[in-house]
């Protein structure tokens, strides 16, 4: 649910001096949560207020960029506050989705120590994601690189495999090697614009790198990236939302999307940025495809970047169904 309207009437709640003014938040939960802005100056806060027995065993709390944590006591009500603060303005969109997404983890816990486990849980998931998301959103590239991940999950692999094994797949938001990862192939996923002399911008020398893995993949899909004609990355998530829905795998999905740096406070820089598909390619990597890979350098030398021409791939072109037949583990070797 979104807290717009509860912040806004906070903060033009009249309070001349210092203090906070507080509002109840899922008052049907057996869990004490608050919305909260300190005066003067209109911080906003998320709190949950707990016996002390819940935070006795508790000793580090996640923070991350922009945002606070803290634990204070409240001796006059015995209780204790965990809160979350926002003390970066550029922040704002963020910090929103992250007290939507904390306040509606902690909401059901059956008592105050699991209102504390979910709690630190969700701030630890929101932690690393606060070290990779901007305030401004997806850049262009990393937008078109999302598309692509997203068009290949809902066109072949959902198909195959299933939402559940389709997400637990997706590796790609949590900084794998490769953006799609099962035990029989792995597939790393690239997207273009434009349409002549494409090239695929390989972020390290272990993104083509077959060592240990059974059949590695390239997919390329060639956009052209158009205002108002096409699809938006929005609504590729929507439509991806849509094949998770009533599945067990529709929270790990939520999950990954933010992994990613996709967050819905975002959305309203995607809206205007459209994709139609000029032609998509798989590529089976192995002995000879252009590449640099950890054998190939030199002691001493790592964090490679580099460009593969797209025309070159093209003698390494496979079709689909060898590649969903790797993918399901019914195929065999090029």
């Amino acid at each position: 649910m979104s807290y717009a309207t509860e912040w806004t009437d906070l903060e033009r709640a009249g309070s001349n001096g210092a203090g906070r003014l507080v509002r109840r938040i899922h008052p049907d939960s057996a869990i004490d949560l608050f919305l909260a802005v300190t005066k003067p100056g209109n911080r906003r806060v998320l709190t949950l207020s707990v016996r002390p027995e819940a935070v006795e065993q508790l000793d580090d709390l996640p923070s991350g960029k922009g945002i606070e944590a803290t634990l204070r006591a409240a001796p006059d009500e015995g209780r204790m506050h965990l809160e979350l603060g926002l003390v970066d303005t550029s922040c704002t969109d963020i910090f929103a989705a992250l007290v939507e997404d904390v306040a509606g983890a902690v909401a059901p816990a059956p008592d105050d120590r699991a209102a504390v486990a979910a709690w630190i849980a969700r701030l630890r998931r929101w932690q690393r994601l606060l070290e990779h998301l901007s305030p401004d959103g997806l850049s262009g590239e990393r937008q078109r690189g999302l598309y692509a991940e997203l068009w290949l999950l809902r066109h072949h692999l959902v198909r195959l495999l299933g939402p559940e094994a389709t997400v637990l797949a997706w590796t790609g938001p949590d900084a794998a090697s490769h953006d799609f990862e099962l035990p029989s192939a792995a597939i790393e996923v690239k997207a273009t614009a434009g349409k002549q002399h494409q090239v695929l911008r390989i972020a390290s020398e272990r993104q083509l790198d077959d060592t240990g893995v059974a059949a590695l993949f390239l997919f390329h899909l060639s956009l052209d990236v158009r205002h108002g004609e096409g699809e938006t990355l929005i609504q590729a998530v929507s439509a991806s939302r849509e094949l998770m829905a009533d599945t067990s795998a529709a929270a790990t999905f939520e999950d990954r999307l933010l992994a990613a740096g996709y967050s819905s406070p975002h959305e309203p820089r995607y809206r205007h940025t459209a994709y139609t598909v000029r032609e998509f390619n798989f590529f089976q990597v192995g002995e000879g495809f252009p590449r640099i890979t950890e054998a190939n350098l030199l002691p001493g030398v790592g964090d490679v970047r580099y460009s593969v021409a797209v025309a070159e791939c093209k003698h390494w072109r496979v079709g689909p169904e060898l590649v969903m037949a790797s993918v399901a583990g019914t195929g065999a070797d090029r």
